[in-house]
């Protein structure tokens, strides 16, 4: 009899467990729980062959109970919860959740084919052991197009240590069946895009398979590829599984033919071993999960036992293979403790670390764990409480009220009253807040609006920020006297009736807050869809890396309600590339107008730059001589070959090995000060700032008429006071006045030359107006 103990808060999900369970006879009750808390300690008491463990349950929720009992015993654990914690469950699978499963799975009015699905796997859950594995020999030099990977039970973990060690640059498509729960696929999906730097997606009918896009099937749907393109298919089941990995992987074999690689990861049953089969007979190359270090060693077994594989490895190994075989560069993200932990920090936050951070993070650790030696740390996964302090030391928290006062006096003299014109509640974000000072801005804006108005709005904001300590000053409202600066003073009268004085400090009435919703967040994990008229995400993309921002760029277009609008740093509005997301200037302020795709204007430079590759169809590489031409030329011409290498460059994040090259080629032939600004170009799509730098410095040098150069240079400073940032700015206003290298604005984000002399005139006036910050005290006194 298999012993379980079964943990949830509602006493009814219990008794349907457990009616669940006594229905095969093969399950006893060894005990039940309400509580994380509860379940850690019956764990450590009874002697259990399994845990189904429910995630959002009072005193502790499932989470840190499994990390807990994780740490203390092997017991399989189980997460049982519903579709809308999907990401929460898959999240369990880094404190030692072995699968999940749907609580509509255990209903009584479940089919039968899900009941034997589940039944089947806790039964092997249950009796899962470890055990070495066997390799064979395999084949090489091969030239491959597509990768397909299926998995079953201890899937998740799997393929998150599996896609997190292959290389940021991975050239070929990955197409991927994992068995999982009805509605989990979407949870799954966005879960394990935090674990790669590579897109990860469910699979769309008619799409043709991307490099470096991983593509999983969707639940309850098969997937397979037919005449170049992934195709849905809703027939029945196969080896009582759908989505099957043997309808993807034969059709895979069909239609690659000898240039593809198939593996099948830990998982219950069989499905797979004749995909594999077909790819064998057809020339591709099988690898198979060895039994050591798979949960369950039933589908890789097969296709070992049937001859199929060339590779038996273990999981760490497989990416490496794959990688030798198809010739790119093996990353292993971590080979070392601090490797791994700042690869977790990217992953969660988006931030590239410098020198001085890594250092910091060092140190933090070091503290934590009374130890120098970091290599006696234990290797595991950042607890969410290691990620918010660490968070702290990311963020400069270096903000003020109406800071980039622009955006305020657009949305108090334009926005607001065309937003009152519809009638209903308007809802705003103002992400990564910091200690709260956009977001009181805000309120002061539209406090102000609506007490000049006939038509008053009704309004929302959400503020969130990574860092629970800001998110507790921004709650107190408790600031001091230099959080106001000369830029936004203007608009100081607009926050003064809701500020009581102390001697060097000031509190912010909370009447003002009253529309204010504090609280942590982490932007990573996404934002509601269609929730939002107006989204402030400013002066954070700078420390983000390229797939970062594109992460969220993707997250703030789904969020922002048609016509919508994103407002991002000065600094920032040339980082600003989406598809939906068309750059406006109203009154020398710019930022981002949400527009469905079926509504951009045509003649848009950012009609051709969206979030996926814009050189997607081309299917030979860009001749360096092209790029040259485009300098040579001073910009581009839509249509022509100048223009596919423009964007070309432009997909930096995406290729960053095809655009280093094409760079090689072209810094051979051409040292011209345009090709430095490209270089420096790519520089800042890794996020070398330093570099960056350099780069642009050396452009401004050669050619003083390089006025994007300069443009860079100066938007790398926030300070007013900077003799510095004033020649670069002069410098960049009159090249532009000259009308030189009129085609290079595609580069720094698709505005027109004219918008970015405006841009850098409001910059130079900022620089030229410098006063002495004002005391609060004597401000509002008068």
């Amino acid at each position: 009899m298999i012993r379980v103990l079964v943990v949830d808060d509602s006493s009814l999900a219990r008794d349907m467990i457990k009616d669940f369970l006594l229905s095969d006879g093969s399950f006893e009750i060894a005990g039940e729980a309400s509580n994380g808390q509860e379940a850690v300690e019956k764990a450590a008491l009874l002697d259990l062959d399994l845990i189904t463990m429910d995630l959002l349950m009072p005193i502790m929720n499932g989470q840190e109970a499994t990390r807990l009992i994780h740490e203390r015993s092997n017991t399989p654990i189980v997460i049982v919860s519903v579709v809308d914690t999907a990401v929460l469950a898959y999240e369990t699978a880094r404190s030692g959740a072995l699968d999940f499963i749907s609580k509509n799975d255990f209903a009584e009015n479940a089919n039968d084919r899900t009941k034997l699905r589940v039944l089947e796997t806790l039964k092997g859950l249950a009796r899962s052991r470890s055990a070495a594995g066997t390799a064979t020999s395999g084949e090489e030099n091969q030239l491959f197009g597509a990768v397909v990977i299926a998995a079953s039970t201890g899937g998740p973990k799997a393929y998150s240590e599996l896609l997190s060690t292959l290389p940021d640059d991975f050239a070929l498509p990955i197409i991927a069946v994992q068995h999982n729960s009805s509605g989990f696929d979407k949870g799954f999906v966005e879960w394990l895009g935090r674990q790669t730097k590579l897109l990860v997606r469910i699979a769309v009918d008619g799409e043709k398979p991307l490099g470096g896009t991983i593509y999983f099937a969707p639940t309850d749907t098969h997937l397979m590829i037919k005449n170049g393109e992934l195709k849905l298919l809703d027939s029945k089941p196969v080896n009582n599984q759908k989505p099957s990995a043997d309808v993807l992987f034969q059709s895979a074999a069909k239609a690659y033919k000898n240039a593809l690689i198939g593996v099948v990861l830990t998982g219950m049953g069989y499905d797979g071993a004749a995909g594999c089969a077909h790819i064998r007979e057809q020339g591709g190359v099988v690898i198979a999960q060895d039994k050591a270090s798979s949960l369950i060693y039933g589908m890789p077994k097969a296709v070992a036992d049937n001859g199929s594989a060339h590779f038996v490895l273990p999981l760490e190994a497989i990416s490496r293979r794959i990688c030798e075989l198809i010739g790119a560069a093996y990353s292993h993200t971590h080979k070392t403790w601090i490797d791994k932990i700042i690869n977790e920090i990217g992953i969660e936050t988006g931030i590239v670390l410098n020198e001085q951070q890594i250092e910091e993070v060092k140190h933090f650790f070091a503290m934590k764990y009374s130890t120098n030696n970091l290599s006696t740390i234990p290797l595991q996964l950042l607890a969410q409480e290691d990620i918010s302090r660490l968070a702290q030391l990311f963020t400069i928290k270096e903000t003020y009220f109406f800071r980039e006062s622009g955006h305020f006096e657009l949305l108090l003299n334009d926005v607001l009253p065309e937003l009152a014109k519809t009638g209903r509640e308007i809802a705003i974000c103002s992400a990564a807040c910091s200690i709260g000072c956009e977001a009181y801005s805000i309120a002061a804006v539209i406090d102000h609006f609506n007490k000049t108005t006939s038509m008053p709005i009704k309004y929302h904001i959400d503020a969130f920020d990574i860092d629970q300590e800001a998110i507790e000053i921004a709650s107190q409202g408790h600031f001091s006297n230099n959080r106001f600066r000369n830029d936004g003073s203007n608009l100081k009268y607009l926050l003064e009736p809701f500020i009581g004085v102390q001697k060097d400090s000031f509190t912010i009435e909370p009447s003002l807050g009253k529309h204010i919703s504090f609280f942590t967040h982490n932007i990573m994990n996404g934002l509601q869809d269609d929730s939002y008229d107006i989204i402030f995400y400013r002066n954070a993309f700078l420390y983000q890396s390229v797939m970062a921002r594109n992460k969220i760029l993707d997250y703030a277009a789904s969020a922002l309600r048609d016509r919508g609008m994103l407002f991002v740093g000065f600094a920032e509005n040339a980082l600003v590339n989406h598809k939906l997301l068309h750059p406006k200037r109203t009154n020398n302020t710019y930022y981002f107008l949400k527009l469905e795709a079926a509504h951009l204007p045509a003649n848009s430079h950012n009609s051709a730059i969206t979030s996926t590759p814009a050189i997607q169809a081309v299917q030979t590489p860009i001749d360096p001589k092209i790029v040259q031409n485009m300098v040579a030329t001073g910009g581009c011409k839509d249509g022509s070959s100048n223009d596919l290498a423009a964007h070309a460059l432009l997909q930096m994040g995406y290729d960053l090995k095809s655009v280093n090259s094409y760079l090689h080629d072209l810094e051979s032939i051409d040292d011209s000060a345009a090709t430095d600004f490209l270089r420096g170009e790519y520089y800042l799509c890794k996020n070398m700032i330093g570099e960056a730098r350099v780069c642009y410095e050396s452009a401004a040098y050669k050619n003083s008429d390089f006025w994007p150069a300069f443009y860079r240079l100066a938007t790398f400073s926030d300070s007013n006071n900077d003799p510095q940032t004033k020649h670069r700015v002069t410098a960049a206003l009159s090249s532009i006045d000259r009308g030189q290298y009129s085609g290079f604005e595609v580069f720094i984000g698709g505005f027109s030359p004219e918008d970015y002399r405006y841009a850098l005139q409001s910059k130079l006036e900022g620089v030229l107006s410098v006063q002495p910050t004002e005391n609060l005290n004597q401000s509002t006194a008068n």
